[in-house]
């Protein structure tokens, strides 16, 4: 996903659908390809929270099996990975210097049909209460903080939809 980020952020112009349509044709054959034919993909997000999901299974597969194959010993005291502490898939590496939060800037996409409101996330059960995201609408990180939040108004911007919120040289 890293090296296809990469490739994809490369390319001028490149539509969403047309990056979509392209991963799911090289893909090896797995669960992971199987999943795009029985649930259709709605979006790069949702390309990319499935990526996600399906990394952390593998991930607590193969500490499950070195688990397993040393018997449990003098393996008692590690923790297996919770899925909150890894970290999420992020579409670019450096963002656009803003002029204005991304709340507001939030609102303000949502009000102009530029961003769809995904469906509401269940808050973990040990999130942070004091942590709210407006875009989730659910608790564990702020607005400010939200990954996918940050990679829409950042499409935004390179599509040339957000231009006054980009912040300009000596001036914020």
């Amino acid at each position: 996903m890293t090296r296809f980020d990469q490739v994809a952020l490369s390319i001028r112009w490149l539509l969403p659908e047309v990056a979509m349509a392209y991963l799911i044709t090289v893909l090896r054959l797995g669960p992971f390809a199987d999943s795009f034919a029985m649930q259709p993909l709605a979006n790069m997000d949702d390309l990319c929270r499935r990526a996600t999901q399906f990394m952390q299974v593998e991930e607590l597969r193969q500490f499950i099996r070195v688990e397993h194959n040393q018997g449990g010993r003098n393996n008692r005291t590690l923790n297996p990975p919770r899925f909150r502490d890894m970290p999420s898939v992020r579409r670019f590496t450096r963002y656009t210097p803003l002029n204005t939060g991304r709340a507001r800037i939030l609102d303000e996409a949502l009000n102009a049909n530029l961003i769809t409101e995904p469906r509401r996330c269940i808050s973990p059960h040990n999130a942070d209460q004091s942590k709210y995201c407006r875009y989730h609408r659910n608790h564990d990180h702020t607005t400010g903080e939200c990954t996918t939040l940050k990679d829409k108004i950042e499409e935004l911007i390179q599509a040339r939809q957000l231009q006054r919120y980009v912040a300009r040289k000596g001036r914020r």
